[in-house]
C-alpha cells in the first residue's frame, strides 16, 4: 500500500461540537480504560478480551453500515482493513496487552508516550515538508513526553528493577505500530463507506488477535464460572465504550484533524486515569501530580496551535 505525499481533508471542516464530543471521548473514556482492563483481566485472559471486544463492536458497526447503505465489501476492502488492522489492533493494542505481563506499568506509561513523538516525525518523513513540525508542535510533543515521565515519578510508579528487555521492545514497537497506523487510517479513506470500513478494519484486528490468543493458550484459561460480576460489568464497558464509542471516535479524528493532535490522547489518557483514580479510588491526589497533569495539558495546546497554521 503507497502512501501519498498529502494527507487528504474533508473539504467541509467538522463541527466544535463534534470536534468536542470527539476528544472527550478518546480523552476521557480511553483515560478510564486503565481501572477496567485491570478489573477485566482479574478473571478473563488478555487475549480472548482484547479480541471479543473488537469482534462485537465491529459486528455491531457493520450491521449499522449495512442498514445505512453501504455497498457490498470486496475483496479490496477486506484487504485495505488488513494493515490497519493489523498495525493499531494487532500490534498496538495486543503488543501492550502481552507486555504488560513482564515489564512494570511506570516503565510502559512513558513508552506508550512516545506515539505522538512517533506520529509527528513518521508524518514529516512520509509527506515532506507539508507536515514539517514547527516549533510550537515539536516543543508540545517534547514537554508532554517529560510531563509523562514526571508524572509517572509523582505517583511514586515504578520504572526500575529487573525488566524483560524483548517486552521494553514490543512496547516501543506497538507504540511505532500504532503511530503508523494511525497515518494510514488519515491517508487512505477507503472505497467503502467510513462505518464499512471501521467495522472491517476493527473484525479483521480483532480476528488477528483471537488467532494470537489461541496460540497463546488462552483458552485454557477461560473459566466462565469463576468470571467475576466486576471484571464482566467492566468487559461491557470496555465493549462498549472504550471500543465501539472511542475507538470510533479516534478513527473519525485520523480523519478530520492532524495525526499529531489526535495522538495527544497518549499524554492527556493517564492524567485522566490519576483524577478518576482520585475520584472514584480513594488514591492520593499530589501537587507533583496536579503540576504533572498542569504540564502534559499545556503540551496538548501547543500541538493544537498546528491547526491554526
Amino acid at each position: 500500500m503507497s502512501i501519498t505525499k498529502t494527507i487528504p481533508k474533508p473539504a467541509v471542516g467538522p463541527s466544535t461540537l463534534s470536534l468536542f464530543l470527539a476528544f472527550a471521548a478518546v480523552y476521557l473514556i480511553w483515560g478510564s480504560t486503565y481501572l477496567f482492563v485491570r478489573f477485566a483481566t482479574e478473571t478473563l485472559p488478555p487475549f480472548l478480551l482484547a479480541s471479543t471486544r473488537y469482534l462485537i463492536a465491529g459486528s455491531l458497526i457493520f450491521v449499522y453500515a449495512i442498514r445505512q447503505g453501504a455497498r457490498p465489501i470486496t475483496r479490496h476492502d477486506i484487504l485495505a482493513a488488513i494493515p490497519t488492522g493489523f498495525l493499531l489492533i494487532l500490534i498496538g493494542n495486543g503488543g501492550v496487552t502481552w507486555a504488560l505481563q513482564y515489564v512494570p506499568s511506570g516503565l510502559t506509561a512513558i513508552l506508550i508516550a512516545t506515539e505522538p513523538l512517533w506520529v509527528v516525525l513518521l508524518a514529516w518523513v512520509w509527506y515532506g515538508k507539508a507536515h514539517k513540525p514547527n516549533a510550537m508542535v515539536l516543543a508540545g510533543m517534547i514537554i508532554g513526553f517529560l510531563g509523562m515521565i514526571y508524572l509517572i515519578y509523582a505517583r511514586g510508579a515504578s520504572v526500575q528493577g529487573e525488566t524483560n528487555l524483548p517486552a521494553v521492545l514490543v512496547i516501543l514497537l506497538s507504540s511505532v505500530a500504532w503511530a503508523v497506523g494511525s497515518l494510514l487510517v488519515a491517508n487512505t479513506p477507503g472505497r467503502n463507506t467510513p462505518a464499512m470500513n471501521l467495522a472491517l478494519q476493527m473484525l479483521a484486528g480483532g480476528v488477528m488477535l483471537l488467532m494470537m490468543g489461541t496460540l497463546a493458550g488462552d483458552w485454557a484459561a477461560v473459566d466462565v464460572q469463576q468470571v467475576s460480576a466486576k471484571s464482566f460489568l467492566s468487559y461491557l464497558f470496555l465493549v462498549f465504550f472504550g471500543t465501539l464509542v472511542a475507538y470510533t471516535a479516534y478513527n473519525w479524528l485520523l480523519r478530520s484533524v492532524s495525526p499529531s493532535l489526535a495522538a495527544t490522547h497518549a499524554y492527556v489518557n493517564p492524567v485522566v486515569a490519576v483524577l478518576l483514580g482520585w475520584a472514584f479510588a480513594d488514591e492520593r491526589l499530589s501537587w507533583q501530580t496536579l503540576l504533572a497533569s498542569g504540564i502534559i495539558v499545556a503540551s496538548v495546546v501547543l500541538v493544537i496551535s498546528r491547526e491554526k497554521d
